[in-house]
């Protein structure tokens, strides 16, 4: 069947118009059409001319170039989504980092915000615990004035036995009063600029504030920073004291223990009026110029030598408050001579023997408790696991070095005298309590035992040695807190856990030598500071020329 030109042009014009469909969904899928293609179609006619043009146009498309511009196209296109999405994903990230850093700049504020608060917290706590537990050692300690009484009252003759409490309470009635008006600004009336670090009240032989209460009844909400007066003040519940009154008490009862030890070296021969002089001044001037220098920080006594790192070391007081106090007992029973009939041969001897041993027992134990808070509670504080560790030491050795002490009397009475001497027992474990109290927190247990025994063997020998020179001394306050006082204060660097006993064991004994000069250095400071407060103990002065004759 022939077709005719009609048909034959339809059938030629439907071919061009599929191919060129066929091209635009290509070329549209890139984006773009072809000028070429836009060509062919106009120059289509229907004439026989037109299917040469149409045929030329055909035959003038290569294909592999227009498979390469397609190719082209369409990397292009995808180049460009590609870098569009590149954009947007550094976009995003950068918006992402910035929220990672405002996150982590609010958590950071956050943290330091709560540990802030922490930190508040836990010095908040500290103080309320180091509060509590001076005020609570500090009642144990105070405590211990009955066991004094107890332990005189037991001691002496049965018709002095009023006369001796009385003392005690004058003790207890006085002692505060005067460490109030005078004893706490001298011992501890320091004001220190803070940016100097220079003491701008006091000097290296006493304090030079808190007189008669100052500073600690005045409450001020902020202290000048150089001279430490108080700016603005304020009621009490909103102030804050400008000297602690827990540690105003606390120390207090340390006073009130080394004025009470003179009590029963004494005994029986002092009338209160002369008694209320000498506590006076003992709890007004002797005790606090002693700690001034010792225990304050600024104290001449209390500085490293010159080109030695080498200071006094008493943790709970053997020196300051047992060898000041039994001296004073010494000296006074020495200026005061003996009881009537004491060491006279002509008179039955056990006129002078210790009444009640039933006190004497009662007293030892109040005082070994009461010891616990003397020895643990000299930490001053309650704010780290090492202030605990120390307590615990302390209060550990404290009941290992009286129980060592007492057990050796029980041995040396049995053996060399044949004897239960229970009021020696009583003494020999004040003897190691005493001996114990310089280094409560610095030795080890073992250590604490050895001192404890020697601290007894010291006594036996103090109290025979005082006994023979005629010094008449009802309690033994000499031997059980003076001697063994020195010894605890030497003891405390001989068996320091550093470099004493403690490490070396028996060859710790190498250590004081020329080879090694620092624990000789530290022996000799000990001593040194002993000397010195025997020497400057001016209740001699004042019992000689002021007191005695007027008794």
């Amino acid at each position: 069947m022939c077709i005719g030109p009609s048909k034959e042009k339809e059938h030629q014009q439907h071919h061009i118009n599929s191919y060129t469909r066929k091209l635009e969904r290509e070329l549209c899928r890139s984006g773009r059409l072809l000028s070429i293609l836009a060509a062919s179609r106009m120059t289509y006619s229907t004439t026989n001319t037109s299917r040469v043009s149409l045929e030329g146009v055909m035959v003038g498309i290569n294909k592999e170039e227009l498979q390469k511009t397609i190719n082209l196209l369409i990397d292009q296109k995808i180049a460009a989504e590609l870098k569009g999405v590149q954009e947007e994903n550094a976009r995003l990230r950068e918006e992402l980092d910035d929220n990672r850093r405002a996150f982590e700049e609010n958590s950071k504020s956050r943290r330091l915000y709560y540990l802030t608060e922490a930190k508040q917290t836990d010095v908040v706590t500290g103080q309320l615990t180091s509060t509590m537990w001076r005020i609570l050692t500090g009642a144990m300690i105070m405590f211990m004035q009955a066991g004094f009484a107890m332990l005189e009252a037991g001691s002496v003759r049965v018709y002095n036995v009023q006369a001796i409490l009385m003392k005690n309470l004058l003790d207890l009635c006085i002692s505060p009063i005067v460490w109030w008006l005078i004893g706490w600004g001298l011992a501890f009336g320091y004001v220190v600029d803070p940016l100097s670090g220079e003491l701008t009240s006091g000097t290296e032989f006493s304090g030079g504030s808190g007189y008669a209460g100052t500073g600690l009844t005045e409450y001020c909400i902020e202290f000048d920073a150089i001279t430490g007066d108080c700016v603005d003040e304020a009621p009490a519940p909103l102030g804050k004291p400008k000297f602690n009154p827990d540690e105003f008490f606390f120390f207090w009862t340390f006073s009130a223990a080394a004025s009470t030890i003179v009590s029963g070296g004494v005994a029986e021969r002092v009338r209160c009026s002369s008694y209320f002089l000498f506590s006076s001044v003992m709890s007004g001037f002797i005790y606090p110029v002693l700690v001034a220098w010792l225990w304050s920080g600024h104290g001449w006594l209390s500085k490293p030598t010159d080109g030695l790192d080498a200071t006094y070391y008493d943790f709970a007081g053997s020196g300051v408050v047992h060898v000041t106090g039994g001296i004073a007992a010494l000296v006074g029973a020495k200026i005061l001579g003996p009881r009537k009939g004491r060491f006279d041969e002509m008179v039955d001897q056990t006129e002078f023997i210790p009444h009640s041993i039933p006190l004497i027992v009662l007293g030892t134990m109040i005082l070994w408790f009461g010891w616990i808070g003397f020895n643990a509670g000299s930490t001053s504080s309650m704010v780290s696991t090492v202030d605990a560790d120390k307590a615990a030491r302390s209060a550990m050795n404290t009941v290992l070095s009286g129980a060592s002490g007492g057990f050796t009397l029980f041995v040396i009475r049995l053996v060399f005298f044949n004897m239960y001497d229970v009021a020696g027992v009583c003494n020999g474990c004040l003897a190691g309590l005493v001996s114990i109290t310089a280094g409560s927190a610095n030795v080890s247990s073992f250590s604490a035992l050895i001192i404890g025994i020697i601290g007894g063997c010291l006594y036996q020998t103090a109290s025979r040695v005082v006994a023979s020179r005629h010094i008449d001394d009802p309690i033994d306050a000499f031997a059980v807190h003076g001697m063994s006082g020195i010894w605890g204060t030497i003891a405390c660097v001989l068996f320091d856990n550093g470099s004493g006993f403690s490490v070396f064991g028996p060859a710790g004994i190498t250590r004081i030598g020329p080879n090694n000069y620092e624990p000789s250095v530290n022996v000799g400071t000990q001593l040194g500071v002993i000397f010195r407060i025997v020497d400057d103990n001016i209740m001699v002065r004042i019992l000689e020329r002021w007191c005695i004759p007027r008794i």
